[in-house]
């Protein structure tokens, strides 16, 4: 606390007495306060220095931020606690996760932090070191005296890096002819935090042109790519421009992998609800196909045949003696059901059908042995054969693809061959003699005499189901990576990124 001098009053002086009586007020009224000798000023907690700066991110900002505190009197309070915290705002892209875009730097302590102390000094000032962190935009730094219950906001805008590259999203979806996309094209810093630089975009190829503002128009099937440029940087992004269809496809739990549940999905990644629960051999093979007449879902779980309706409701259809393998298809014509038994205990273990009505089940193929299993079975288009995978002699662990005679119950052979192919899972066009199998990353279409042989692709890895299209033309295939669709005419690809998360699917008549 400074110290006045006081002189006394003589004669000479008294004319100046209201003076000096001002003088001992001040003296006295100071000496009583115990918030510091500043001059008076406005009450509350104010920001006097190191707010409204624009600068970069990742910079350490010279000046600190600094606040005065005054009580209601207006006397400046040295001593008092000034908590400072920094805010965090929702991230720039989705899922939002709030993330801090300025932090606070502690005299003497390692690091960063988000919420810092500092004691007012004789003036009744407080102040913090700040740093910039990774996003761009504005920054808030709450204040706050807890003993007197002041309140106040610092803002900061914090600007971009330099120019580091270009993006174009989204960069891989999935949309029908005559749908438009808007692409975004935009110039980052090394972080990704947006641009002012102008990006132009241009259709490289595909059936598509994009106007100035990024709207492309999609006129016809096929795989589009557009190149979003920036003087010597450019992003691609493509869109597949898929038929209209309606899907059966299992959703995964991207974090641990568990299955979410099967949902009725549109070609074009749409979802449109939910079916039924997930299957729990989400690595393995599995999958289900619609009934003929589109209203259902034929699913094998646990020891059931179950019907799942459009609109999730599910009725068990028949239920066997042992554990059935998670697959089932349905015949052509909608009459039977076809599915795998593998428990060892039973007195047939391998291939059934069923009557869609739940009666008439019957055996197929000869029992497997108990190191072998018959499994997989997929009816022909004219229900005459069924194709099915099986691993026991002579095929072992390289899997062999059969063909079963429905009406006599016997495989047929291919010159001193009994099987036609070799691979680990088939699929049997709706409308002609073709075959889709798959073994190891090869996808290819065989004819059920062994004729026409062919390879779709030869780099789909994890291949766990296949279906087709009503029309035989699209061969729908849930593999490692987005649900994908094949050409079966073409071989051109077309993947639905949207259903990136999800595995066997099945397409709706």
């Amino acid at each position: 606390m400074p110290t006045f001098a006081i002189r006394s009053a003589t004669p000479a002086s008294r004319d100046r007495r209201p003076w000096s009586a001002a003088i001992v007020l001040l003296f006295v009224g100071l000496s009583g306060c115990k918030d510091g000798p500043s001059a008076p000023t406005e009450p509350g907690l104010h920001i006097v220095g190191g707010e409204s700066t624009t600068d970069t991110i990742n910079t350490a900002l010279a000046r600190p931020l600094t606040v005065r505190v005054a009580d209601n009197s207006g006397r400046r309070c040295a001593g008092c606690v000034v908590r400072f915290e920094a805010i965090a705002a929702p991230g720039p892209t989705p899922p939002a996760i709030p993330e801090y875009r300025v932090y606070l730097r502690v005299p003497d302590a390692e690091g960063l932090t988000v919420v810092a102390f500092d004691t007012t000094d004789a003036n009744g000032n407080a102040s913090i070191h700040l740093t910039h962190g990774y996003l761009a935009g504005l920054a808030t730094v709450v204040v706050t005296v807890p003993e007197r219950g002041y309140l106040t906001s610092a803002h900061f805008d914090i600007r971009p890096g330099a120019i580091a590259a270009v993006q174009l999203t989204p960069n891989d979806t999935a949309a029908y002819a005559g749908q438009t996309i808007t692409l975004r094209g935009r110039a980052v810093d090394r972080v990704g935090n947006s641009r002012d630089e102008p990006v132009t975009l241009a259709v490289v190829s595909g059936p598509a042109v994009v106007s100035g503002n990024g709207v492309a128009t999609l006129s016809a099937i096929g795989r589009v790519t557009i190149v979003a440029q920036l003087g010597s940087m450019t992003d691609t992004a493509h869109v597949s421009v898929v038929p209209r269809g309606e899907l059966a496809s299992e959703k995964f739990n991207v974090g641990n992998g568990g299955p979410i549940g099967i949902f009725h999905v549109e070609t074009n990644g749409s979802v449109l609800g939910p079916l039924a629960d997930g299957v729990s051999h989400e690595v393995s093979i599995h999958g289900w196909e619609w009934s003929p007449d589109g209203r259902a879902v034929v699913v094998a779980r646990g020891r059931f045949i179950n019907f799942v309706a459009v609109g999730g409701i599910q009725r068990p259809l028949l239920e066997m003696n042992g554990s059935l393998l998670p697959a089932a298809r349905i015949s052509r014509d909608g009459q039977w059901i076809y599915f795998t038994q593998e428990a060892r205990s039973q007195p047939h273990r391998g291939m059934f059908r069923v009557g869609s009505d739940g009666t008439k089940l019957q055996p197929l193929g000869q029992s497997s042995p108990s190191f072998g299993l018959d499994r997989y079975p997929a009816p022909s288009h004219d229900d005459s054969s069924v194709v099915y995978v099986t691993d026991r002699s002579p095929c072992g662990v390289d899997e062999c693809i059969q063909v079963l005679d429905l009406a006599t119950n016997q495989d047929r052979t291919y010159g001193t061959r009994t099987w036609l192919a070799q691979g680990r899972i088939v699929a049997c066009s709706p409308v002609q003699d073709l075959i889709a199998y798959a073994r190891g990353s090869r996808i290819a279409v065989i004819r059920s005499d062994g004729s026409g042989d062919r390879t779709l692709a030869d780099d789909i890895h994890a291949v766990t189901w296949m279906d087709w299209s009503p029309d035989g033309r699209w061969l729908v295939v849930a593999g490692s990576g987005p649900v994908l669709l094949i050409d079966v005419h073409t071989g051109m690809r077309l993947p639905i990124p949207q259903l990136d998360a999800f595995g066997p699917t099945a397409w709706r008549p």
